[in-house]
């Protein structure tokens, strides 16, 4: 089964303009939505998580 990560890369790459969320005044391209996950993975391995490590989130549903 692909990853959620391999999943937005490949709309990514064959839709980069396409929306991938829209939610109220929220839009979101999969261009984007992969620029966040990067963003996000960057911080996370810069706090020393590595493949395999737990990681909880808690947040409302959105783009952000």
């Amino acid at each position: 089964m692909p990853t959620l990560e391999r999943l937005v890369a490949a709309h990514a790459a064959d839709a980069p303009a396409g929306l991938a969320y829209a939610g109220g005044e929220h839009r979101m391209t999969w261009g984007e939505y992969d620029a966040c996950g990067s963003a996000l993975a960057a911080v996370l391995a810069d706090a020393a998580v590595v493949p395999g490590d737990r990681v909880a989130v808690w947040m409302p549903d959105g783009p952000a």
